[in-house]
């Protein structure tokens, strides 16, 4: 997968972008949803970096199929953290393409505890 991208917004944040190839299609011509779901996961991650100490993983995962990915234009994220505990950050985002959206996704990472 990948490569995936990151750069930092004016006024805070991360957009993320990836774009897909051929290789990442499905047998109907369109982006493969692993893909996306992939790529959404890495967004979790990068639009959580300014909060995160240590290692974290994610913990919970939901996506939702919008629109289809086409493979040569950049697809973006941009998310948003929406709480935080001591140990959980919860995060949504939309991924696009053309201004388009694709996927929406939310989820829930989880500070790794040494035992």
């Amino acid at each position: 997968m990948g490569p995936f991208y990151f750069r930092e917004l004016e006024g805070g944040g991360r957009e993320c972008m990836f774009t897909p190839t051929e290789r990442h299609n499905n047998n109907g011509g369109n982006t493969h949803g692993g893909a996306l779901m992939t790529f959404a996961d890495y967004a979790l991650f990068a639009h959580t970096a300014h909060v995160r100490t240590g290692p974290y993983v994610t913990v919970q995962f939901e996506s939702q199929f919008i629109g289809a990915g086409v493979a040569g234009i950049p697809l973006y994220s941009r998310g948003e953290i929406i709480r935080t505990t001591r140990d959980l950050i919860f995060v949504r985002g939309v991924l696009t393409q053309n201004e388009k959206p694709i996927l929406s996704y939310s989820g829930i990472i989880k500070k790794v505890v040494p035992r």
